[in-house]
């Protein structure tokens, strides 16, 4: 890493987070210059660098203590921190979390209880990405110096736990081990340990592998140009529940884990897009290989150029949807529902064969179409949605061969500002 993350001090990488987004770096530089104690977080840019390190504020904290260390939860959205307080048990370390409240503002840390912490030094803190299980070290009577135990989250929330198991040879030894990190995708264990003579990395596998856990990785891009966009994905399960993950993505790429067994509505926000949300389902009983592929184009919301979506179809001649409309028409749908002050005119268009009269009412009919098919399915407000038929009176070319009418037959849907401003286009090829 460059200056001045890495200097003439000690530098140290503490910690990761937000699915390896971003990271939190030892020692702070004020903006007047200088070095002082303290953390500092990171983040990815579009270019794949790292930014300058902006400095960490945990309320209620002062100066940083040289044996204070930490982890990012998985999703980034808490700190553990093991660090020495007024409410600590004994004269030394004991575990406590923060809530993430700003990019770099965290709450004042809470005392995680008896059930974890002891008279003795915990530290290492580190929750599996499931948030089930809390690994750490402590010197408490073991095998000898300090070793690495894991409690199970009995309940939601940070106060209920089981009581705390140290893991057995060969991870621990009479030797000194800490900085535990589990992941669960291939079951191994990795820490470091001080039973050579010197504090080394070693792994464990600990438990099988486990493919309770899906991948999904993807891009979000500009849909009129394809650059990428700088984005918030946001996954909950359909059914309700505490469970939310959020992954920031600042160059378009991203990778967020999710349980299986569960249906997630994900949705990305961009600053200056439209939000855009998809269902995904990830069956208990399937195993996946590899990651689960699913990108996002963000439509613009300041642009006046046409957004096309393709594959709305219709039997010949009619104005009955088929059934290979539907991923677009869902797509149209989670835009509607994504972004509630949003009204949309949807236009049908139709090639020139035929007489005029009954092209322009099967061009309106299948405006009509889709309308219904947003209000009935959806409950889109109807006042949201506009239609209008043009029959063949905007060809895109000369309707000379097939293939060009077939460019004609079309439905354009138009999402509309306050003041009308054309900002999106879904067309069809339609039979």
């Amino acid at each position: 890493l460059p200056s001045p993350i890495n200097n003439a001090f000690p530098n140290s990488l503490c910690a990761l987070g937000n699915e390896e987004e971003e990271a939190i770096v030892l020692n702070q530089w004020p903006k007047e210059g200088g070095i002082k104690k303290g953390f500092s977080l990171i983040q990815k840019t579009s270019t794949y660098s790292w930014t300058d390190p902006v400095p960490i504020v945990i309320e209620g904290l002062g100066d940083i203590e040289p044996d204070v260390n930490l982890a990012l939860t998985h999703d980034g959205a808490y700190l553990m921190l093991s660090i020495q307080r007024g409410d600590s048990y004994g004269k030394s370390n004991d575990l406590y979390v923060c809530e993430r409240k700003g990019l770099t503002t965290f709450s004042e840390p809470i005392h995680l209880g008896p059930a974890i912490n002891s008279p003795y030094h915990e530290a290492a803190p580190f929750l599996s990405p499931d948030g089930k299980t809390l690994f750490f070290s402590s010197n408490r009577r073991g095998m000898g110096g300090a070793d690495i135990y894991f409690v199970n989250r009995l309940e939601d929330g940070w106060s209920s736990w089981s009581a705390p198991r140290a893991l057995m040879s060969p991870v621990n030894s009479s030797y000194d081990e800490s900085h535990p990190y589990f992941i669960e995708r291939t079951g191994y264990l990795y820490f470091s340990s001080k039973r050579d003579g010197t504090s080394d990395i070693y792994r464990v596998q600990i438990a099988p592998p486990n493919s309770s856990l899906v991948n999904v990785t993807g891009r979000v891009t500009n849909g009129n140009s394809n650059y990428p966009v700088r984005a918030y994905l946001i996954a909950e399960p359909l059914q309700g529940g505490n469970f939310r993950k959020v992954v920031k993505t600042n160059n378009g790429s991203y990778k967020m884990t999710l349980p299986k067994g569960d249906t997630y509505e994900i949705e990305a926000q961009g600053i200056g897009f439209l939000n855009s949300r998809q269902q995904v389902s990830f069956p208990s009983n399937y195993v996946y290989f590899q990651d689960f592929p699913l990108d996002f184009k963000m439509i613009p919301s300041d642009t006046e150029e046409a957004f096309v979506l393709e594959n709305i179809q219709f039997q010949q001649s009619t104005a009955i949807l088929l059934d290979s409309s539907v991923p677009t028409l869902e797509r149209l749908a989670s835009i509607m529902t994504a972004n509630p002050g949003l009204v949309v005119l949807i236009e049908g268009h139709t090639d020139n064969v035929g007489l005029k009269s009954q092209l322009l009412q099967l061009s309106e009919d299948r405006a009509q179409s889709i309308k219904n098919y947003l209000s009935l399915n959806h409950a889109v407000a109807e006042g949201r949605i506009l239609t209008m038929g043009r029959g063949d009176l905007k060809p895109l070319n000369s309707n000379e061969t097939e293939d060009l009418r077939s460019m004609n037959r079309r439905v354009e849907v138009s999402v509309l500002s306050n003041d009308w401003d054309i900002m999106s286009t879904v067309s069809d090829n339609s039979q």
